[in-house]
């Protein structure tokens, strides 16, 4: 039987970006799908309306506006909350 123990994060760096407005969802699908993944944009009839929806290990699901998409160690994607996002993960630098 395996008792609770603490656990402490692994510091490391990611690659994640910021989904803000149609703009940066457009700029996410091509990070995705140049990556090998799946991403696309769904109802772009309306304007402030669109939906960002992106293939992930738990399937597709839709990435929030002002969530983090992620590109894990493994090259998959998943999406995180920006209020956890940033007290966890501060920039490196502009990498340029």
């Amino acid at each position: 039987m395996d008792n609770p123990k603490t656990y402490k994060k692994i510091p490391r760096n990611v690659e994640a970006m910021r989904i803000i407005d149609y703009v940066s969802m457009k700029a996410a699908k091509d990070w995705v799908n140049s990556h090998g993944g799946f991403a696309e944009i769904t109802n772009m009839k309306e304007i402030g309306k669109e939906r960002f929806i992106v293939d992930t290990s738990l399937g597709l699901i839709e990435v929030p506006r002002m969530y983090y998409l992620i590109k894990g160690d493994l090259g998959g994607f998943y999406s995180y909350p920006s209020e956890i996002f940033e007290k966890e993960y501060s920039p490196i630098s502009d990498e340029s």
